[in-house]
């Protein structure tokens, strides 16, 4: 039966163990030391073990178990359970999963076990190395896409990118290249280098001098090179590149934009050979598409700027055009007006023509009438009543002192002034009579003269 038990605990990788709290030696069973490559158990002081079996970093964790066992007062329930790395006699280190069982208070002994579970935790720590790279690598890319890109310089955005490169993909080097026009080369835009802390710029490399390593560029998606002085796409870079920077993997994304591959972005590790996972190369495209949002954002500012430059040369245009259009409108207008005034001069001189001749034959007519009507006026006032005759000539002599109305605008004026009073005063057809009034320069004080006009005999 103990040899069947001690075959079940060898096929479980699990290892009893004792250990004795008065003399802090720790007691190992034959199947604790089979974990550890021994052929049989032994007793060994606790603080001997801790220095020679346990790993560095998880002495403390032991310690710390031993301290809750004295803190637990002999409580026959107690458990604890933890994991710490153990060192077998090959000097690896293997994952174990320690169960505190049982403690005794009256003999001051812990019993428990020691599981090999260097499989599973191993797998465990990758798995948890895996989502803490990608979790910083989306607060990487989170925080990316927070920056203003449209405010930024160019050359900035570049240098902050391989700096977030370097980063998360915990490398030394990170460099952003652009082809040519004819694809013969490729220039050095930024290089950021870890350990100096520093940018620099301007080196070029040529086709004919890279042939395998520009066709990959054109070929694939991403070049992963574990081992670059091997990897059939960058073994060229091996004595003139890599050696002298002491560089051993690449991971190398092709830029693309508009559909076109326009460069590529270099990440470069020093030591030994290293895998690159399937989220670290995923990183380096998202990289590479940040890169190409950099470059169509600098490309619509150009363009905004080029159409807002062409809009203000517009406006100047249009402005001095105005300018140059008003000139000639009002040279035009003068010309016109010239011409018009021409035509008004030569229009007035007839007019003036007409209007004299007319006056002439009107004072040919009164010449001859008015001696004819000069002779009936004192018959006219010897018939009126010595009031309304005293009116009339008061009216005459008005009519002899008063200035003409000349202009139309105020003749009519007068005129309908005149008539609204008569209209309002009885008077008969007042628009013929304030038309007579005002042709013979009558149109003061008519009031005084409203007798006259309303008895028969004035009539």
């Amino acid at each position: 039966q103990k040899n069947d038990l001690s075959a079940a605990l060898k096929l479980g990788k699990i290892g009893p163990w004792e250990f004795d709290l008065a003399s802090m030696h720790l007691n190992i069973s034959r199947e604790h030391a089979w974990l550890m490559g021994l052929e049989d158990g032994f007793e060994i002081h606790f603080e001997e073990y801790l220095q020679a079996w346990v790993h560095p970093e998880d002495v403390t964790e032991l310690s710390k178990a031993v301290q809750l066992v004295l803190e637990s007062g002999g409580d026959p329930n107690f458990q604890h359970s933890f994991y710490y790395r153990l060192k077998n006699s090959k000097g690896q280190f293997l994952h174990t999963l320690v169960r505190l069982s049982r403690f005794d208070p009256v003999i001051q002994k812990v019993f428990g076990t020691t599981q090999d579970v260097n499989e599973q935790r191993s797998a465990e720590i990758l798995i948890e190395e895996r989502n803490r790279r990608i979790n910083l690598h989306n607060q990487i890319l989170l925080s990316l896409t927070k920056r203003d890109l449209v405010n930024t310089p160019l050359d900035e955005t570049f240098k902050l990118l391989t700096e977030a490169a370097v980063q998360t993909l915990e490398t030394h080097r990170s460099s952003i290249w652009f082809y040519d026009d004819t694809k013969s080369k490729i220039s050095l835009i930024d290089l950021y280098v870890r350990d100096e802390n520093s940018h620099v710029a301007g080196m070029d490399l040529f086709a004919k001098d890279f042939p395998h390593y520009f066709n990959a560029l054109l070929e694939e998606r991403v070049i992963s090179a574990e081992d670059a002085h091997t990897d059939r796409a960058t073994f060229e870079f091996s004595e003139v590149y890599l050696k002298p920077l002491g560089i051993d993997s690449m991971l190398d994304a092709p830029i693309r934009y508009n559909g076109v591959t326009i460069g590529v972005l270099c990440n470069e590790y020093k030591g030994s050979p290293r895998i690159w996972t399937a989220d670290e190369k995923n990183f380096a495209t998202s990289i590479t598409d940040f890169i190409s949002l950099a470059l169509e954002v600098d490309a619509r500012a150009k363009r905004e700027k080029e159409i807002q430059s062409l809009n203000e040369n517009l406006e100047h245009l249009v402005e001095d055009r105005t300018k140059e259009l008003k000139t000639a409108q009002n040279k035009l207008i003068i010309s016109e007006k010239m011409a018009s005034l021409g035509q008004l001069v030569a229009g007035v001189a007839h007019e003036v023509n007409t209007p004299i001749s007319a006056v002439k034959a009107s004072v040919r007519n009164m010449s001859r009438t008015l001696p004819e009507i000069l002779v009936n006026v004192p018959t006219l006032i010897s018939k009126l009543p010595q009031e309304d005759a005293d009116l009339m000539m008061e009216m005459v002599d008005q009519s002899l002192n008063n200035e003409a109305i000349l202009s139309t605008k105020d003749r009519r004026q007068m005129q309908r002034e005149i008539a609204k009073y008569l209209e309002e005063e009885g008077v008969e057809d007042a628009a013929s009579v304030a038309s007579s009034l005002v042709e013979v320069r009558v149109y003061k004080e008519i009031e005084r003269f409203l007798p006259l006009i309303l008895s028969e005999d004035g009539n």
